[in-house]
């Protein structure tokens, strides 16, 4: 949906085994085949909204424990609802009580649907319940920026202040020992305040947490008491090497004209395909499925997608999952199959949000 700065979304696939964080995945994304990949479903869901729970700007799309969560961080909250699109509960609790949060900055959930909610003003997690009921604040006392749990007890920070520098990258907070311990610094001094390509340095499919090692070639699969393993391995000219990323540091607008891999914008796994997007100059995205080498393509257009948004925000089982307004979806029906364009005629005037879902094949 947005480009972070000049950046262009460059994608990947690739296919996976039964439990990809017991593979090491080396991706060479440059010596990739150029065609169009195959999609085998979209589907659409229209979520319930009216005017008291109205979707926002979007900062942030999870799909977990068969619910959809999406963060709206400018208005401070986050809306809740079923896979097929109702309205389940919503959370909108900013403020100075002691049960509410000042500036929220990043969020989670965890395998029993409770919410984590970064406040960057008090340096702070607050942890509610589905429903919204406040469940207790975790005191982390330093300045962070990025939020990944594995459980109540087992929370993974990123982008750490330590000694009054942001430099630690990422992180491992033992909640009952009140311990942060760090695992991956800053190469370069400055490095953590060049400018995000994405809301979060933290991505989630399911029950399955990843991180990006931003500026190297690796991203990493995240588990408890600190324990994480090599998930890809990532092969391309265009990684940036230390002089590249010195010269940002100092000249952060060099970053908007480069060709190199600022950062990635996305890490998203189905049942069946792994999805990666990259910010870079190249407008190019990968695809590789039943252990084919992998493809490259400027985007999946065909009949049933091309008025459709095809930026990846979430995956759900064999789905990658997208989102666009409700509005721009009914003005586009002209375009669509049969069964979209039902949804289409069919949405109720106060929607304001439809899911989309790709199949790939």
């Amino acid at each position: 949906m947005k480009n972070f700065f000049v950046f262009f979304f460059v994608g990947f696939m690739i296919s996976c085994a039964n439990d990809i964080t017991d593979n090491k995945i080396t991706l060479d994304i440059d010596g990739a085949e150029e065609r169009v990949p195959s999609i085998s479903e979209v589907k659409a869901i229209v979520l319930e909204t009216n005017d008291t729970n109205l979707v926002g700007a979007i900062s942030k799309v999870l799909v977990r424990n068969n619910h959809i969560y999406i963060f709206d961080r400018n208005n401070g909250k986050i809306s809740i609802f079923s896979i097929d699109g109702r309205h389940l509960s919503t959370i909108d609790k900013r403020g100075a009580g002691p049960q509410e949060y000042i500036l929220p900055i990043d969020m989670d959930v965890d395998i029993n649907g409770n919410i984590y909610i970064a406040d960057a003003s008090r340096r702070n997690v607050v942890v509610y319940t589905p429903n919204g009921n406040f469940i207790k604040k975790i005191e982390v006392g330093r300045i962070f920026t990025g939020l990944g749990i594995i459980d109540e007890n087992n929370i993974w920070l990123a982008n750490v202040s330590e000694e009054s520098n942001l430099n630690v990258k990422l992180a491992f907070f033992d909640v009952i020992n009140k311990k942060i311990n760090t695992v991956c610094s800053a190469k370069v001094d400055g490095e953590i305040e060049l400018p995000m390509v994405s809301p979060s340095p933290f991505f989630r499919s399911g029950d399955k947490l990843y991180f990006y090692d931003r500026f190297s070639p690796y991203c990493f699969s995240l588990n408890n008491n600190g324990i994480m393993s090599d998930t890809i391995k990532i092969l391309s000219e265009k990684l940036p090497n230390k002089q590249d990323v010195e010269k940002w540091v100092k000249q952060p607008q060099s970053m908007q004209t480069t060709d190199k891999i600022t950062g990635i914008t996305a890490l998203y796994f189905a049942d069946n395909s792994m999805y990666i997007s990259f910010a870079s100059q190249t407008r190019n995205k990968v695809l590789c499925l039943n252990n084919q080498k992998p493809i490259v393509f400027n985007s999946f257009n065909n009949d049933r997608t091309m008025h459709l948004n095809q930026v990846i925000y979430a995956s759900y089982d064999n789905y990658m999952i997208s989102y666009m307004p409700a509005d721009e979806f009914i003005s586009n029906k002209s375009f669509y199959s049969a069964d979209l364009k039902a949804i289409a005629t069919n949405i109720k005037p106060d929607s304001n949000l439809i899911i989309i879902m790709y199949s790939f094949k």
